[in-house]
């Protein structure tokens, strides 16, 4: 381990992992308030169909004017989750 990583840890500072991106559009809330509808969804047998997330993610994103999500968010998303894999 590098010295410098030793002396910020000892220092406080918070490992570079464990920091959420600066340019992250959702909070971790709206994230799991997507996470929660896509298994709500699956539980009543519907197909969370792509198209219909990228507009629940939208419409997050419409309360903070923080414009629209990306064409590959969502796959980087569905990605990022553990609870959305499946065996």
């Amino acid at each position: 381990m590098p010295f410098s990583s030793v002396c910020n840890r000892l220092n406080g500072r918070t490992p570079r992992v464990e920091v959420s991106p600066l340019k992250k559009k959702l909070t971790k809330l709206k994230e799991a308030a997507i996470v929660k509808r896509i298994l709500d969804l699956d539980l009543r047998g519907f197909l969370p169909i792509k198209a219909i997330l990228r507009n629940i993610a939208n419409k997050l994103l419409v309360e903070r004017d923080a414009g629209t999500i990306s064409k590959n968010w969502l796959d980087n998303f569905i990605n990022r989750k553990k609870e959305l894999k499946t065996c």
